[in-house]
């Protein structure tokens, strides 16, 4: 069934996104280790290694709340919805869903518009294109679309599918 393939897709993505992102966590202690080093021993800070820390934080930020989004626990409300009934309780989490993913469309699309503007600029202490300041936005709102999708799709399954990519 193809949504139990998107689902397993989805499953195994944000498996791999975790571990990007974790991977992106050593980098970024051992860049602020550096620039801890530099500036304490060495009596020098290293330039790039502030511009390197705060994309690698925007880098691990935007990808981890979209995967936030598949895992559930993302940012809610939840005490209100609770006291609802089942079924009004269904109709919002699907309009949230809903909203989300549409939220993670106009992310993806005006992130990209602005990463595309500001492209032919260089980043004034690291050698990217000033673009890939915003290709997180781009990244991050088609995995939250994506994630989103797969939230709506979910109950249309038999059974509820694992969140462990590696069963």
């Amino acid at each position: 069934m193809i949504i139990r393939r998107f689902a397993r897709a989805m499953d195994l993505l944000a498996w791999s996104i975790t571990r990007i992102c974790s991977l992106l966590m050593i980098w970024l202690i051992i860049i602020t280790g550096w620039q801890v080093f530099g500036r304490y021993v060495l009596n020098h800070t290293p330039a790039w290694v502030e511009r390197a820390a705060l994309l690698t934080i925007v880098y691990i930020s935007l990808p981890m709340a979209a995967v936030g989004i598949h895992q559930g626990f993302h940012m809610s409300v939840a005490l209100f919805v609770q006291r609802l009934n089942r079924r009004l309780a269904a109709a919002i989490a699907v309009l949230v869903d809903i909203v989300l993913a549409l939220f993670g469309l106009a992310m993806a699309w005006f992130g990209g518009v602005i990463a595309l503007r500001v492209w032919g600029s260089k980043m004034s202490v690291l050698p990217f294109p000033e673009g890939v300041t915003y290709l997180p936005l781009v990244i991050s709102g088609i995995l939250i679309l994506l994630f989103s999708l797969e939230r709506l799709a979910l109950p249309l399954l038999p059974r509820p599918v694992s969140h462990d990519p590696i069963d």
